[in-house]
């Protein structure tokens, strides 16, 4: 299995930033509500089995930070093509 990264949030809307206080609270509650809105847009995606959201997290030079990330079969084509279509068209603002 293989992931991509997608952010803690809609490309165009501001996120919680690694370092500011309370940031994991805050970065894992953000981080969930956009896993809800991708389960939402992609959900034909998710319930056929083809892919997942997840939230990771990475190491930071001010300590870890979280990102939702498309789990995805890179031995299946539709699960790939899948993962990249949620790059590409993800909803860029909170619904």
């Amino acid at each position: 299995m293989e992931y991509l990264e997608l952010g803690s949030s809609p490309a165009n809307e501001d996120c919680v930033q690694v370092g500011s206080l309370a940031y994991n609270e805050l970065a894992r509650a953000e981080c969930n509500r956009y896993r809800d809105q991708l389960n939402i847009q992609f959900s034909s995606e998710v319930e056929a089995g083809l892919i997942k959201f997840v939230i990771k997290s990475f190491p930071h030079d001010f300590g870890n930070y979280f990102e939702v990330c498309v789990i995805y079969d890179e031995k299946n084509e539709e699960s790939v093509q899948a993962a990249f279509s949620v790059e590409d068209s993800a909803w860029t603002e909170w619904m």
